[in-house]
């Protein structure tokens, strides 16, 4: 666990400064929850079984949430000044595909998505899921997440990232910056006016939007 925790941590989704060389030199650069949440991001990747819907591998799985924790970050440091709700972003954009991992066990969850899908091209993943299941799997990871422990700002940000209008009150900054960072790694031709219009409205997301298509790009 520690080697993976270190060869994650100095991959070029974190940038780091320096070499990390050690579990304690982790801990200090990135604080306790970050490497709480990279225990069990690794732990379920790892033991998650074979999977073999084009697309949704683990690789797959686990390149995307990568993606979206790095971009998620960007995003919020664009949005605020404040550490923690950058580190509750980045934890919140890698964590958001958890649910998918722990619902490979149960392939006929996917098998009756994908069909759907199949059938009809225009409609996203997520709303497959709600059509069919009536929940998704951002719900099922949330929910896991709560009984880990980890921030109520990261849970709903997990939750509520497909769907964030159903949050009740304005929206926080991890759950913008990990919606954001999904919709424009999953849909490269993503503009503006596709977004929700609430969070399209705000004016540092609208100024900053092509910026952070370009960083995912460049990266």
């Amino acid at each position: 666990m520690t080697s993976r925790i270190l060869h994650l941590i100095n991959s070029s989704y974190f940038s780091m400064p320096e070499k990390v060389t050690s579990p304690e030199k982790a801990v200090l650069l990135l604080g306790l929850n970050t490497i709480k949440a990279l225990v069990f991001y690794v732990k379920i990747f790892y033991s998650a079984p074979d999977f073999i819907y084009p697309g949704l591998t683990v690789e797959d799985m686990w390149s995307e949430s990568s993606k979206i924790a790095s971009l998620s970050k960007s995003i919020a440091t664009s949005l605020s000044s404040k550490k923690s709700e950058q580190e509750d972003a980045f934890l919140s954009g890698m964590l958001s595909g958890i649910g998918k991992i722990l619902l490979i066990e149960h392939p006929s969850y996917f098998a009756q998505v994908l069909d759907y899908l199949e059938a009809n091209e225009e409609i996203e993943f997520s709303e497959a899921e709600y059509l069919i299941h009536n929940t998704s799997s951002a719900e099922v990871g949330a929910y896991l997440l709560g009984l880990w422990g980890m921030s109520d700002s990261v849970v709903e940000a997990v939750a509520l990232h497909n769907k964030p209008e159903l949050y009740q009150f304005d929206y926080s900054v991890p759950i913008i910056a990990t919606y954001l960072a999904k919709k424009i790694v999953s849909e490269s031709e993503i503009e503006l006016e596709m977004i929700n219009k609430k969070i399209a409205s705000n004016p540092k997301v609208a100024r900053q939007f092509t910026n952070w298509k370009n960083i995912l790009n460049n990266n």
